[in-house]
């Protein structure tokens, strides 16, 4: 018959808990009470933390090393992570951000203001993307286009919930800057839209806009 391997934790009929195997020990198992168990578990405990911080740097280096000689591999493990957890990883921070508007809208500020280069460069991006999409407007387009956005700040003002305006077809994808390719939404549905095309997006959420 096959002996049964202990594991750390495993509990005795007389409440006594293992905590590992050991020449020295009798029968080679070490027990211990609970409140030892749980002395020494939280020694431990501490110990790791200590050692982690201490050797954080080298550790982050090695780590850094191991990802950069084996990019396509991790790349892939990565993505099918991603995949694999893509439903449960968006209902945790939706009901996080539920829970923690302003502290979500504090960190977000706070990273922002700390990598204003990158955001700049985003920006940048973004509108010389737009410009050179957009078609040149007749002067009646361009009056049509400051009218949307006007009756964005009116429904805004005059409902009490933000209101923006929206590229249906997201100038990330191909979209233009043009009175054709604009709407006017809530911003929650904005934010939650995201680059996504509207259609596409809300056959996908009618629940939950």
């Amino acid at each position: 018959m096959k002996a049964i391997k202990l594991k750390r934790g495993d509990m005795r009929e007389d409440g006594m808990i293992f905590w590992g195997y050991g020449k020295s020990y009798t029968n080679n198992e070490y027990w211990l009470p609970v409140d030892e168990f749980s002395k020494l578990s939280e020694k431990m405990k501490q110990s790791r933390k200590e050692a982690y911080l201490k050797n954080k740097g080298i550790l982050k280096e090695k780590r850094q090393k191991r990802i950069n000689a084996n990019r396509e591999k991790y790349t892939l493990i990565w993505k099918n992570e991603r995949e694999k957890y893509k439903e449960k990883r968006e209902t945790y921070f939706k009901e996080y951000y539920k829970n923690n508007k302003e502290k979500v809208y504090l960190a977000n500020k706070k990273w922002r203001q700390k990598n204003w280069g990158r955001m700049s460069g985003l920006l940048a991006k973004y509108r010389t993307k737009r410009k050179c999409q957009t078609p040149e407007l007749s002067k009646d387009s361009k009056m049509i286009v400051g009218v949307i956005f006007d009756q964005a700040k009116r429904l805004s003002k005059r409902i009490g919930i933000p209101f923006e305006v929206d590229h249906i077809i997201p100038i990330s994808l191909g979209g233009i800057h043009s009175p054709i390719n604009l709407q006017v939404i809530p911003r929650s549905i904005n934010r939650k839209k995201n680059n996504r095309e509207i259609f596409k997006w809300s056959e996908k959420n009618e629940k939950n806009i």
